[in-house]
């Protein structure tokens, strides 16, 4: 913040604060009936704290991947809520909450209530007037014995009342924990990495020229796959949680490499959610948002039907810097960040191509610091043989990769 102070008044994840205001303000809302719609009563207050200490319970006993169920109308809410809880806590080393968002209800994807694996508990929230989650299979979640709260609101301002109430369960989760909430500190380490990339690579003549790009991309753990796609295995090998024997470096097939660590750390229970992000914009191309399709299917045909894991699927770094917290402080998660070598630099805005390409490395090099499980994967550009490579990889992948084991 401007006063280098850390206080809720500088976090954009309030419903009150100037970062929700002023989009607001400029969409035409009428801000007092905004305001008033987020001011909560007693009963309120003492309900998000009641769900506080129901996500706390279940975190302890390790069910810390919190599943997220929302109105369709509500859906963009769910990125909103992710970030609130996970760059709030997940600076906790001890105790985690990874939000799980974008999913269907599916209990094929959940390990069985009976299992020690099983890690979920599920957050409903049902609004009158809207289309709600479907209560049948809620219905079934609950009586196979899976942990599982619903939220009821009903009134006006009901969104304004719902960002309000999730504030106060961080603040609640937030004390339980003994923890501020506010600061940011494996952002930061993220942010000063990129800075210091950057900084060499205008100095060098480009990014691809630093220190850093060739530590990560032109080293033996980086091995070629077929249509320009590499997967780069340096950062993984330096938490050394995996070794070479395990990976089968020596067969050379990416594919095969990129499974068999997947199918290491589960086994180990040194990983238990994905994270794939890729590095350029995924939202107004159409090869981007191609390319998002493609990680999407991804995400749930390794991670959540082979693996019975959450996945996350984002665009970096508009959006994996507001969850570095929890994906660097607490872990547990398998990142793999993607990137085309021929990145389109944003001229209107005086974006340079070259700050995503030091955005991709410190990315990779500030989960390599804290032991994080990372990936790096290149591909030429966003051509359709390209994103058809990435396609058929990650086809590969899921076809090899092995359930998780209870």
């Amino acid at each position: 913040q401007l006063d280098n102070d850390n206080t809720t008044a500088g976090r954009h994840s309030g419903p009150l604060t100037r970062g929700s205001l002023y989009p607001l303000a400029l969409a035409g809302f009428d801000l007092s009936t905004w305001m008033a719609g987020a001011v909560l009563g007693d009963e309120e207050v003492l309900t998000a704290f009641e769900l506080a200490g129901f996500l706390q319970e279940n975190a302890l006993k390790g069910r810390d991947k919190l599943t997220l169920f929302l109105p369709r109308e509500w859906q963009g809410g769910a990125i909103w809520t992710k970030q609130d809880f996970e760059e709030s806590l997940g600076k906790s080393r001890k105790i985690g909450i990874k939000v799980a968002i974008g999913e269907q209800i599916k209990a094929l994807n959940y390990f069985s209530p009976k299992e020690m694996a099983q890690d979920r508990c599920f957050l409903v929230i049902n609004v009158r007037s809207l289309n709600n989650p479907d209560a049948t299979k809620v219905s079934l979640l609950r009586r196979a014995g899976y942990p599982l709260a619903v939220l009821r609101l009903h009134g006006d301002s009901t969104l304004a009342r719902y960002m309000q109430f999730i504030h106060y369960t961080v603040f609640g989760l937030a004390y339980l924990r003994q923890m501020n909430f506010v600061t940011q500190p494996n952002v930061e380490l993220y942010k000063t990495i990129a800075r210091k990339i950057y900084t060499q690579a205008k100095k060098v003549g480009g990014t691809v020229r630093t220190k850093a790009w060739h530590t990560a991309v032109d080293n033996p753990f980086s091995v070629r796959w077929r249509g320009g796609l590499t997967v780069h295995l340096g950062a993984l090998q330096r938490i050394g949680d995996v070794s070479e024997k395990e990976l089968g470096l020596e067969n050379g097939n990416a594919a095969a490499i990129y499974a068999a660590a997947l199918s290491v750390l589960a086994a180990k229970r040194k990983i238990s959610y994905g994270e794939i992000t890729f590095f350029g914009d995924t939202r107004y191309s159409a090869s981007g948002k191609a390319i998002l399709r493609i990680l999407n299917q991804a995400a749930e045909g390794i991670f959540r039907s082979r693996l019975k894991m959450p996945a996350d699927v984002y665009e970096g770094p508009a959006m994996n810097h507001s969850y570095h917290e929890m994906i660097i402080g607490y872990g547990s998660g398998f990142s793999t960040v993607l990137l085309s070598e021929k990145v389109a630099s944003l001229k209107r805005v005086d974006y340079p191509a070259d700050y995503h390409l030091a955005q991709w490395l410190a990315t990779q090099e500030a989960l390599a610091r804290r032991k994080r499980a990372v990936v790096g994967i290149t591909i030429r550009d966003l051509s359709d043989r390209s994103r058809q490579t990435v396609k058929e990889f990650f086809a590969e992948v899921g076809r090899r990769v092995g359930h998780r084991r209870s």
